[in-house]
């Protein structure tokens, strides 16, 4: 019986996959396993000035949305994309060298760019496993809609022994994973130099598999994806929940009533009292968490402090942003782990994911 039981629901799963339900997690990794895909959309004006004597031919990664404008007043676009390309009317004799597509600069010029990576090329993230005993219970699961029908299914493998797992606790599925040095932006040319740069960065999280309803429930943390070093971050919307060792320190014993332990959690200062919020569709804004002394078992973490985000995602997806700006006659400060309207980071590179 128990294994009928299993050929059945296997042969429900493979009727719902080819009518838009979605495996969990996706066996592409697109998706985790609660359904999570995280990407990145960035909107950047970048000021550049070639600082020798010489033509410059600058190349362009062609995923990226391109805007160059001139001082002169002429502008000229370069539109990204994916897979096989053709580009038509993009004047190639003036953009294209050794049949690279790019765009001049001229001695002493100054040029202004806009970036963009739009959503049909953004910048993919890793969005790690939620990690749970009850992993052991289910495989197979599949999830989605049918003509509007929400339906799930999986194949149950509980061990005898195990009557409960343990609570759903909002997990870290995202960390910081991109960090952008002035050499990343442009790569060596001693002539080249960027003088200024602001602009937007959009997290964009998707529950898959509530791609056409607000049926299924997910409930997890994200930290700040995408690092720009030595910039200035601000104007979070969402403004975010709590710096992450306020979420490893305070947050998860709180949450959990579990000691934790202050040699494993280091933080440069002390941290002021945070709220956690009533369930909303979106984040999680509302009640005091009294603190608690921590005492918590040693976790992997990154040596630095940055902004953490507690959602509750009912939708199909949500977007959070922040502005960065950074000038070449700017002074960087270190940044202290307080919550501040304006922050700065400058930290080892080994400690982006």
């Amino acid at each position: 019986m128990k294994k009928l039981s299993f050929f059945f629901v296997l042969l429900l799963l493979s009727s719902f996959v080819s009518a838009g339900v979605y495996p969990i997690p996706d066996p592409n990794g697109k998706y985790n396993n609660i359904g999570i895909q995280a990407y990145v959309l960035m909107d950047l004006n970048i000021t550049l000035i070639n600082r020798g004597p010489f033509d410059k031919f600058i190349l362009v990664n062609p995923a990226y949305n391109y805007t160059i404008m001139r001082n002169r007043g002429d502008s000229m676009e370069i539109t990204g994309s994916s897979g096989r390309i053709i580009y038509l009317d993009l004047n190639l004799e003036r953009n294209m060298l050794n049949y690279y597509i790019g765009f001049w600069v001229k001695p002493y010029e100054t040029v202004k760019i806009n970036v963009k990576a739009v959503e049909a090329w953004p910048v993919n993230l890793t969005s790690e496993d939620y990690k749970n005993l009850a992993d052991v219970a289910y495989s197979n699961r599949s999830a989605g809609y049918i003509n509007g029908t929400p339906v799930w299914s999986g194949v149950i493998e509980s061990p005898e022994e195990s009557i409960f797992y343990e609570s759903v606790v909002p997990q870290m599925i995202v960390y910081p994973q991109k960090y952008y040095t002035l050499n990343k932006i442009i790569h060596v040319d001693g002539f080249i130099d960027v003088l200024r740069y602001e602009g937007k960065v959009t997290l964009v999280l998707k529950n898959v598999p509530n791609d056409e309803g607000n049926v299924f429930m997910t409930y997890f943390a994200v930290g700040m994806p995408v690092i720009f070093e030595g910039a200035e971050t601000y104007d979070f919307t969402p403004d975010y929940t709590m710096m992450f060792s306020e979420y490893m320190k305070d947050f998860l014993p709180s949450y959990t009533n579990k000691e934790s332990s202050k040699k494993e959690i280091e933080t440069k200062t002390p941290t002021s009292k945070f709220n956690m919020y009533s369930l909303t569709n979106k984040l999680l804004t509302g009640e005091d968490i009294k603190k608690e002394n921590p005492d918590m078992k040693k976790v992997q973490k990154p040596s630095f402090d940055f902004p953490v985000w507690i959602i509750w995602l009912g939708g199909d997806k949500i977007e959070i942003s922040y502005r960065v700006k950074w000038d070449n006659r700017g002074k960087v400060s270190l940044f202290g782990g307080q919550k501040e309207k304006e922050i700065r980071f400058i930290l080892d590179r080994r400690d982006i994911r």
